[in-house]
């Protein structure tokens, strides 16, 4: 009777080993089976984060990029500028690792004609992004403030009346408030006008020193000389 009750206890003991190890054969057998995931390329996703517009032509114009490789593999890309018309502006080699990201700032350097609005573009090999832009016209610069003189004749005689009209350029012309005239160079103010023409004559004969200033609203002054030459009657 006792033997059998240890026989029937041993019976039980090799039914549960074989049960633990059919387990463990089955799940060696599902982690052989698994496979490792593949890396994904990289691939540059491209967002421009803001310019410096507007400028003038002539200026260069920012552009500031945001550059994320959003895959796993490290990769290495040229990321463009292209201007309003298409035009490749600037570039440069970007190399990231997988999830890593980096700013950069692109250039185009504008020149005379390219005033205007449009959309510039910064592209990867995979992503593009575009902003809108203004390119300003440059204002000519203003002349300097200046006149020539012109007298008639051109050679007077003792006691002869001369007539003399200056010829004020536009940037003067728009600021002069008066004009003082020397008119035989001695230092003197000898007649002041409102008008750029003035009307004497010499009594004697030789080389006068005609001398003009201009008077401008900002109290900033202009002089030209000449010398007049004066015959005998």
């Amino acid at each position: 009777m006792g033997d059998e009750e240890l026989t029937v206890t041993e019976e039980l003991t090799v039914v549960e080993d074989a049960e633990e190890a059919e387990q463990a054969e089955e799940d060696d057998e599902g982690e052989a089976d698994e496979e490792p995931e593949e890396e994904e390329p990289g691939y540059f996703d491209v967002t421009i984060q803001g310019t410096d517009s507007p400028v003038t032509e002539g200026d260069d114009l920012t552009v500031d990029a945001y550059v994320e490789n959003t895959g796993d593999e490290e990769t290495t890309q040229q990321v463009e500028l292209t201007d309003v018309d298409g035009n490749s502006q600037d570039s440069q080699e970007v190399t990231l690792a997988g999830g890593d990201a980096t700013e950069i700032s692109l250039i185009w350097s504008t020149e005379e004609g390219d005033a205007g609005s449009g959309d510039v573009t910064v592209a990867s090999d995979d992503t593009s992004d575009a902003a809108s832009v203004t390119v300003e016209e440059a204002e000519e610069e203003a002349e300097d403030p200046g006149f020539e003189i012109r007298f008639d004749p051109s050679t007077p005689a003792v006691d002869e009346w001369i007539t003399c009209e200056l010829e004020p350029n536009e940037t003067l012309e728009a600021r002069v408030e008066e004009y003082q005239w020397d008119i035989d160079g001695d230092g003197e103010v000898d007649e002041t006008t409102d008008e750029p023409t003035l009307e004497w004559r010499y009594t004697e004969p030789g080389d006068w020193t005609l001398i003009v200033t201009a008077i401008l609203e900002d109290g900033s002054t202009v002089s030209e000389t000449q010398t007049v030459t004066v015959e005998e009657e």
